[in-house]
């Protein structure tokens, strides 16, 4: 334990010395991330599905700002929806304009959580999300974090109705309509941003709590929350859930968020 402690003080005191020129390249590799998991889950615009156009954009977000991150990633996503049909971008810019007005804006300081939370479900831990941002976060990246999850699900159905969506013979009304139903009736998705919100107000209200240990009985009641939420909302809604994939997504991102602990507040008390 002597040694993690003295490498997490090493890792701290080599950031604090260099940290002007970590945290753009932190921001690069983040947006990096970003914009190339936006192009391998759409890339129907060439023209934006191009390495060079993503190393650009993420170097442009090295040096500004995470809302120019986040807005950056929208504008890619309603390019991709515009090659697959205007209706289609034309939603995509109504759900995010909806999103900016109602939740966005009250969430500012916690809107990396909007950009993380695909990212998540990308590399297979999505509950690691809404337990990092109760411990690091405050109750309103809830908001960031539920959009998120509608961008995730939204994504991926335009993924798998591109054919439907792109169909010139089809009608506005009718691919508006698969659009709107796809959305609304995705139950899935409605218990998964229930999920987030839940496990982020209770892991942030277990860890602002006096008494010892909050940090690590946050992580692993925002672990167990997750994994009762989906399931009571799957029996609830009828919705598929994969039993075995949940409690693996559940136990490695109790691990990864007890690792995030250690780093950020482990070993002070």
């Amino acid at each position: 334990m002597t040694a993690l402690l003295e490498i997490k003080q090493n890792i701290k005191r080599f950031y604090g010395q260099y940290e002007v020129y970590i945290l753009p390249v932190l921001k690069f590799v983040l947006a990096f991330a970003y914009f190339l998991w936006i192009n391998s889950n759409m890339g129907y615009m060439k023209q934006l599905d191009n390495i060079f156009v993503v190393l650009i954009l993420a170097l442009v977000c090295s040096i500004l700002p995470v809302s120019v991150m986040m807005f950056l990633g929208f504008a890619l996503m309603i390019g991709h929806c515009y090659a697959v049909g205007i209706e289609t971008a034309g939603f995509m810019l109504l759900l995010i304009l909806l999103m900016l007005i109602l939740f966005l804006r009250f969430s500012r300081s916690q809107n990396l959580a909007m950009i993380l939370t695909p990212l998540s479900f990308g590399f297979g831990v999505p509950a690691l999300m809404p337990i990092g941002a109760g411990l690091l976060g405050s109750a309103l990246s809830a908001l960031p974090a539920g959009c998120g999850v509608v961008i995730y699900y939204f994504i991926r159905f335009v993924h798998a109705q591109s054919a439907a969506l792109s169909d010139p013979a089809a009608e506005i009304t009718e691919k508006l309509k698969l659009i709107s139903d796809g959305l609304v009736h995705n139950w899935a998705m409605w218990i998964t941003v229930i999920a987030f919100v839940v496990v982020i107000l209770f892991v942030n209200l277990l860890r602002t709590r006096a008494f010892d240990y909050a940090w690590r009985i946050a992580i692993v009641a925002g672990g167990v929350t997750y994994v009762l939420v989906m399931l009571g909302g799957s029996l609830f809604l009828n919705a598929t859930v994969s039993m075995p994939a949940l409690i693996t997504c559940a136990v490695l991102s109790v691990v990864f968020a007890i690792i995030l602990e250690f780093f950020v507040f482990g070993g002070d008390y």
